[in-house]
């Protein structure tokens, strides 16, 4: 079973540059998602034919675990495909008050790891979801032109900010609301919000 499941995950991987505007773009996404679907369904027969001890389970917990970021990858592999699950998933993120909160306390034990470069500026700006001011000294996130807040990009990929700069350069993370275009792990950069020197500061007071 991790034999298929591997080789489901190799395939997915061989197509990050693969045209989402040709025709067989469907079919793909459909045939990925029913070959998952008959792993997951075996595995789910297996648990149900036997009792699941406590040797089983240590057994069966990597199998799951392959099976759940299997799942995971088909989703960012095709973030805009339907839209409706993508935004549905979205709304679920942020009324799943455990999900936010289990990825905060894993941004907080490991965020630490991520260098958040200094982006300096002399007007605060604004989070490109939500319209509200980043506040010097606080970190955030750089899509291309736009700037989220910690929060706002959390909502986005649905997924803790640690997780999401661990991921390989080349994969899908979500689909931009401005542009309406996907986003891929080299296009973001950790920063942190400095707001630069003002023209009276470096020539003094006087000017």
């Amino acid at each position: 079973m991790i034999s298929q499941i591997n080789a489901i995950s190799n395939d997915l991987n061989k197509l990050d540059n693969y045209n989402k505007k040709d025709r067989r773009y469907k079919e793909l996404y459909s045939w990925f998602l029913g070959r998952y679907t008959r792993v997951f369904r075996r595995f789910a027969a297996e648990i149900k034919a036997k009792a699941v001890t406590r040797s089983r389970k240590l057994t069966l917990k990597p199998v799951y675990l392959k099976l759940t970021n299997l799942r995971k990858k088909i989703q960012l592999k095709y973030p805009n495909f339907p839209m409706s699950d993508f935004t549905t998933d979205s709304r679920r993120y942020t009324q799943s008050n455990s999900r936010q909160k289990n990825d905060k306390i894993k941004n907080n034990i490991f965020m630490n790891r991520h260098e958040f470069v200094n982006h300096y500026v002399n007007d605060l700006p604004k989070d490109a979801m939500t319209l509200n001011n980043i506040k010097s000294g606080n970190r955030a996130i750089k899509v291309n032109k736009s700037i989220y807040s910690l929060r706002s990009f959390r909502i986005l990929t649905r997924s803790s900010i640690h997780d999401v700069l661990g991921r390989h350069g080349n994969s899908i993370l979500f689909v931009d609301p401005l542009t309406r275009q996907t986003i891929r792990r080299s296009q973001i950069t950790p920063i942190k919000i400095r707001r630069g020197p003002s023209a009276s500061e470096i020539y003094g007071k006087n000017v």
